[in-house]
């Protein structure tokens, strides 16, 4: 403090580093060698890099903020988002069951999410987005062409409200048939427009945040996952956080070890500190300054902010608008040319925005150094004003170095979790020694590496020693190739592991003039299980259909450009991998590298195409089903002939014409059961020994209960009453009034067609759910046409079918109702089942005679074509109590 005193009364008012004050770095300049200076395993040949700063992730927010509207839950560590389904019966007695995703809210209530009609269900991201994306623009469509509908399209001269005026008299019948076919094409657009909206609103009924304009944003975002899903599933803390993986269009960072740069770190206008130069007037200037100037001697790495058009300014002042910026940088380094502006020396150009330290600490037990950044309160300049901004600041340079020192920081924490603490009195720090009042080696080390996985169990303990002392503890190798090929290999093994499928192979050679370049090859491989497969993998078609891929994903889809069209393939176990090499033409990545540095910029472009890996992939299994060599074909080609032919008496419902994963086949027929009815097979025992009863029994042998004569206070006949057996479960199980035995019978036939078509107790929106036998038997005949001798296997696979009946109506007339779900969980042959059963009974007659044949048989009446079915009440039973 005493120095610091003396200093104030003795600075001079300069305004940034001065000549004399140059000399203190002067004997590091002289002779400046970048691989002389620390860090050469970040840094290379460079002494500045120039990276990206990273801000909020915009389409992370808008993506959050319409799942969490519409009711899903996303994982972004596996891209799929959770979410739960409800049914509601139909609005209309014959309509269809309603579905409805629960809000986020509704979820926690256990007595929704555990009802037995609500369902929780998993989707992948992309695939939502994606189905979105088709909706929307099919909502939009619809809603166009409705808005198409024009009175003078169908040649009207008034509007069709003008010809419902009493008053208008000039009203022709010509008119009112135009009027009239207008109204109706203009219903029918505006039902079709709402009808394609509702179905938009069903997946996503929070769409507000994406539905701003007629800009299918949908599609913007699943475009931004197909390239960002990756990193959010590598990185899903980046998307809990405040910050993502968003780069801004405004700053970069640049790192430098450069001795000026980093003896300068508090020597601009709004960048002062404790670490100012002496010139520097007012404020803690030249207080520490000998710190600043010790890190210059090669220890230190400092990060600045600056604007990005600061830099694109610059270079079109040098009309060198044609590099990148790091190519800009190097050729600063080259000419030695300063990059920052001192306008005292009258040298440089930009003013940084912020700036942030990285301290040097070495390992001598694991023989290695590694740079640990400053906190987010010591950031100084613009950003330090924002508790916002210091943090992004922060978090971009906490990123970049774990990501260039991860080599170092895995060691440090695997002799801490062995050792179960990390011991700071074995590191040691380099450089200048002061350190912010407070703030302590553990607090840098605590905020770089404590992360959720390891924060339990990481300890710190003592201090880390200061060497101050000017140290360069790396050596060259005595052949730049060898060194060159270790970083090679380092860097395409790191690339290849973090990789969802591109694999990049990269070799150091001589160009024959004794200088050497890196080449570069990279390739797109996909791999798929064999089982998946439909066709043997080596029979045709689908040889011919793989190679024909790249046209798929290139020419008809174009999702990519830069697949070279030289599609092979081979299987190894069990596995069949399809290889295209990448075409590095339409990207910014470059074949050949004059440096490791170079090839790590190449392999980083390749980096962001390998985001695209999991669009190419699903788009490439679509493709496969589409040629119908993939499994889950037959749902396509069910759903392409469903929606392509007429269907007679079959209706459908299709989730997604082009990516169907939900289809339903429905018939529903009124079949008139009376005649059949009146056949059921009942008759009266009355036995031998003295009784005012009398069985009722069904088919002969099978008692289903007794009628009884009823008499009056003086003896005389009054009615026959009926006691149906409690097992039975029949609906009225005494009944009286009858005037004879033929009424008992006819009473116990109706009964038991009830009980047949729809048992007691099974009541839902869409009916009454038929007996099991019954359903069995319909089953069984719907499939008869495609089955052997009328029988279907053991192992016939069943397309989930259901019947349901309602009625009897006014005219003793069932709706009779038969449905098949499917999904794509079902196998290719059930599919083709629901195909079957859905052609071969496309008629009305023969539909009413399944259900009808059904009918006799179950009811045992005589001259059904089927054998008889045992235990028929004690079935019936089970079904009941069910």
């Amino acid at each position: 403090m005493k120095n610091y005193r003396r200093f104030l009364k003795e600075v001079e008012e300069l305004i940034e580093v001065t000549d004399a004050e140059m000399e203190n770095i002067e004997d590091v300049l002289m002779d400046l060698n970048p691989r002389d200076l620390s860090f050469n395993e970040i840094f290379g040949d460079k002494t500045r890099i120039i990276a990206p700063f990273y801000s909020h992730d915009a389409n992370l927010n808008r993506l959050k903020a319409l799942l969490a509207k519409s009711g899903y839950t996303p994982d972004f560590s596996t891209g799929l988002a959770t979410y739960y389904e409800t049914t509601f019966p139909p609005k209309y007695e014959d309509g269809r069951p309603r579905k409805m995703i629960l809000t986020l809210a509704q979820t926690k209530d256990p007595k929704l999410t555990k009802d037995a009609r609500t369902q929780k269900k998993q989707v992948k991201i992309g695939k939502l987005l994606q189905k979105g994306s088709r909706l929307f623009d099919a909502a939009k469509k619809a809603q166009e062409e409705f808005e198409k509908v024009k009175p003078e399209d169908f040649g009207l001269e008034h509007s069709p409200r003008d010809l419902d005026e009493p008053s208008y008299r000039g009203v022709e019948k010509d008119d009112e048939t135009k009027a009239q076919e207008y109204r109706e094409a203009s219903k029918k657009a505006e039902e079709k427009a709402d009808i394609d909206f509702r179905k938009l609103t069903n997946v996503f009924f929070g769409a507000q945040p994406v539905m701003i304009d007629d800009t299918n944003n949908f599609a913007k975002l699943a475009e931004w996952w197909n390239k960002k899903s990756a990193f959010y599933r590598e990185n899903p803390e980046a998307a809990s956080g405040e910050v993502g993986e968003e780069k801004s269009s405004v700053y970069s960072v640049i790192y430098t070890r450069h001795p000026i740069d980093v003896m300068r770190m508090s020597d601009f206008d709004n960048i002062q500190s404790c670490h100012s130069p002496p010139s520097r007037s007012g404020g803690m200037g030249g207080s520490f300054y000998k710190c600043a100037v010790a890190e210059a001697h090669g220890h230190g790495i400092m990060a600045y902010v600056v604007k990005n058009e600061d830099l694109k300014n610059l270079k079109e002042l040098n009309e060198v608008e044609d590099l990148t910026d790091q190519e800009f940088l190097d050729a600063l380094g080259d000419e030695e040319e300063e990059l920052f502006l001192d306008s005292e020396r009258g040298t440089g150009d930009i003013e940084p925005v912020s700036r942030l330290r990285i301290r040097q600490f070495g390992s001598p037990e694991h023989k290695m150094e590694f740079g640990v950044p400053e906190l987010a309160k010591q950031v100084y300049g613009g950003h330090g004003k924002s508790a916002q901004g210091s943090k992004e600041f922060y978090s971009t340079v906490k990123k970049w170095a774990l990501e260039n020192q991860k080599e170092q920081f895995d060691k440090l924490l695997k002799t801490a979790k062995e050792e179960d603490v990390l011991d700071l009195r074995k590191l040691e720090r380099y450089g200048g020694s002061y350190m912010d009042y407070g703030v302590s080696s553990e607090d840098l080390l605590r905020s770089l590496l404590a992360t959720d996985e390891n924060e339990e169990w990481l300890r710190f303990a003592g201090e880390a020693k200061v060497d101050s002392t000017t140290e360069d503890n790396l050596e060259l190798n005595a052949s730049l190739m060898e060194d060159w090929q270790e970083e090679v290999n380092d860097l395409t093994e790191t690339f290849n592991r973090r990789s969802n499928g591109i694999e990049a192979s990269a070799e150091v050679e001589d160009n024959g003039d004794g200088e050497a370049f890196i080449s570069l090859t990279a390739e797109l491989i996909l791999r798929i299980p064999e089982s998946k497969f439909t066709v043997p993998v080596f029979s045709d078609p689908v040889p011919n259909t793989i190679v024909h891929l790249w046209d798929y994903l290139v020419n008809d889809m174009g999702l990519v450009d830069w697949l070279d069209d030289n599609v092979s393939y081979t299987v190894n176990n069990q596995t069949v991998i399809i290889t295209i090499p990448i075409d590095f033409d339409p990207t910014s990545a470059e074949p050949y590298s004059y440096a490791p540095d170079e090839l790590e910029e190449n392999l980083g472009v390749l980096d962001g195409l390998d985001d695209q890996y999991d669009a190419i992939y699903e788009y490439a299994e679509d493709y496969f089903r589409r040629q119908g060599i993939f499994e889950g074909s037959a749902l396509i080609t069910l759903a392409q002939q469903l929606e392509g032919e007429d269907w007679y008496e079959w209706d459908h419902e299709i989730d997604d014409d082009y990516r169907p994963s939900d289809i339903a086949i429905e018939t529903k027929q009124y079949v008139n059961f009376e005649d059949l009815k009146e056949k059921i097979p009942i008759t009266f025992n009355r036995p031998a020994e003295v009784s005012a009863g009398v069985g009722i029994m069904f088919d002969g042998n099978e008692q289903i209960g007794t009628a009884y004569q009823r008499h009056d206070g003086e003896g005389n006949f009054k009615d026959w009453e009926i006691h149906f057996s409690e097992q039975y479960g029949f609906d009225d199980a005494r009944m009286d009034g009858f005037g004879n035995l033929d009424a008992v019978k006819e009473f116990a036939q109706w009964s038991l067609t009830k009980a047949i078509l729809r048992p007691k107790g099974t009541r839902i929106p869409k009916g009454w759910k038929a007996s099991r036998d019954y359903f069995l038997e319909v089953r069984r005949l719907m499939a008869a046409g495609t089955a052997v001798d009328g029988e279907p296997s053991e192992g016939y696979f069943w397309p989930n079918p259901q019947v349901w009946v309602n009625g009897p109506d006014s005219d003793d007339e069932y709706l009779m109702m038969f449905r098949m779900e499917l999904d794509d969980g079902d196998s290719d042959q059930t599919v083709r089942n629901a195909f079957d059963i859905l052609e071969d009974n496309d008629d009305e007659d023969k539909l009413k005679e399944i259900f009808r044949t059904a009918f006799a048989k179950v009811a045992k009446i005589k001259g059904a074509s089927v054998a008889e079915t045992k235990q028929y009440f004690a079935k019936f039973k089970d079904v009941i109590s069910s």
